[in-house]
């Protein structure tokens, strides 16, 4: 039941995510806030983790691959250089799953981990 509720809920914040882009920012850190004090060491995975996914990204927004619209507002405008905070966040909340259902994922085979990933990811 566990896996089942974490898994609706990431699929939730995707939404919030990528639906909502800069609209729903506050929501977004608030869960990850909140996931955070739950899960206290998951934190330092979604960092590492969300590091090399923030800096694929990064390269495919170099590139032209990938463009996102600017923020309106200009407490986001600073992340436009970069890439969109949202997109930050769901990485975050994406690697903070991960890690809250590793022991899960750890009963599946490597393959079907991988597929599902990159399934979930794109």
């Amino acid at each position: 039941m566990k896996y089942l509720v974490v898994g609706l809920g990431f699929n939730l914040f995707w939404l919030l995510a990528v639906w909502g882009q800069y609209q729903y920012v506050t929501i977004l850190i608030s869960l990850l806030i909140g996931c955070w004090l739950f899960y206290h060491r998951c934190l330092p995975f979604a960092l590492i983790a969300s590091a090399i996914g923030i800096g694929g990204d990064y390269v495919l927004f170099q590139l032209g691959v990938m463009q996102s619209p600017l923020p309106t507002n200009p407490l986001f405008a600073p992340f436009s250089a970069f890439i969109p905070l949202w997109l930050i966040l769901l990485w975050l909340g994406f690697t903070s799953m991960v890690w809250i259902m590793r022991a899960q994922l750890q009963r599946l085979p490597v393959w079907s981990v991988i597929v599902g990933g990159s399934l979930v990811v794109h």
